[in-house]
């Protein structure tokens, strides 16, 4: 059973990790070169710093997936770490979306205001570290650490 558990987490982390990978290769392309139009087709920003961000999560989960498949029995840290990390980022970005609408209601321009303004490949990246997060919620178990340094 275990070795089955550890199978779908080293599997997760390689597909979880390429697609993020490459969509961080896509945003750094598009800021490169911005007249291909990744970013109506795909809605990936010629952003430099939000492909590093994606890239860092990518290769978080590649690098975890590395050392699953290398039998290294804390292999499956780096795959929790990944997961955290796409959760984070894609909730700095849902906040970054909320602001914006925010603005549009604001400075009276919701009309002319659309989500695809503010989407990213965070954002709908994020559903996958959220499956990982819920299929393993049980590492991120916060009642089980022992806080502060009590004996």
């Amino acid at each position: 059973m275990e070795a089955r558990r550890n199978g779908m987490k080293s599997a997760f982390a390689l597909l979880v990790g390429a697609v993020y990978v490459t969509f961080a290769a896509l945003e750094m392309i598009q800021a490169i070169a911005p007249q291909l139009p990744l970013d109506e087709r795909l809605m990936v920003p010629g952003d430099l710093m939000g492909g590093f961000v994606l890239a860092v999560t990518g290769a978080v989960f590649l690098y975890g997936f590395g050392e699953m498949r290398g039998g290294v029995e804390r292999g499956a840290a780096y795959l929790y770490v990944g997961i955290m990390l796409g959760l984070v980022f894609s909730g700095v970005y849902l906040l970054i979306l909320g602001t914006g609408a925010l603005d549009a209601v604001v400075t009276g321009r919701i009309g002319n205001w659309t989500p695809a303004e503010g989407m990213r490949p965070a954002l709908y990246l994020g559903p996958l570290p959220l499956a990982g997060f819920l299929a393993w919620r049980e590492i991120f178990d916060l009642g089980r650490v022992r806080w502060g340094g009590g004996r």
